[in-house]
């Protein structure tokens, strides 16, 4: 579900991206400055230097649309750690609850379990078969589904009567704050 691993590495990638980028930005600062110094100067060629503070402005409008976009994925990162520790803490807190609908759903008639399968289903069910072979392994099926929540389908069945609905008046569970049918 989330690998904090991986999710580590691209903060600290993407950390180091924005030092670099910074640090090559106070360098392109540095060389405008040292440019503007040399208008002072009387041999100075104009048009040389125009075309130099051009090119020095374009790196730095180019550096500074870098490190916006890294600092905008650091933050996108950042908040999804936080998204996932609270959807982790939420289904730590609630793992009573999760379990009592596992039970009801797993007691629902094969009709009732094809029809909450199928409600949750965002594409079709693609099944691969591989055969045996000595580069890949054993073979066999693959199954590749993606699914989303619906709570119109366990309200459904709680109205029913098939799903225990679990609130402040079912014994031994709470009501869940955002988690309700």
């Amino acid at each position: 579900m989330f690998d904090s691993k991986k999710h580590m590495d691209k903060l600290n990638h993407l950390q180091d991206a924005i030092n670099r980028l910074e640090l090559e930005l106070t360098k392109k600062e540095r060389v405008k400055n040292n440019l503007y110094k040399l208008l002072e100067e009387d041999e100075t060629n104009l048009v040389d230097l125009h075309d130099r503070l051009r090119m020095n402005q374009d790196e730095i409008l180019a550096l500074t649309g870098n490190l916006n976009e890294k600092k905008l994925q650091y933050q996108e990162l950042v908040s999804l750690s936080e998204r996932k520790k609270d959807v982790a803490n939420f289904l730590r807190n609630n793992k009573n609850l999760f379990r009592q609908m596992r039970k009801d759903i797993h007691k629902l008639n094969p009709k009732d379990r094809q029809l909450l399968v199928e409600s949750m289903l965002i594409d079709k069910v693609t099944v691969n078969y591989q055969d045996d072979n000595e580069l890949d392994g054993p073979g066999g099926s693959e199954c590749d589904y993606n699914l989303r929540w619906n709570p119109e389908i366990l309200q459904r069945f709680v109205e029913e009567g098939k799903i225990t609905r679990l609130d402040n008046n079912s014994k031994g569970y709470s009501c869940v704050d955002g988690f309700s049918f």
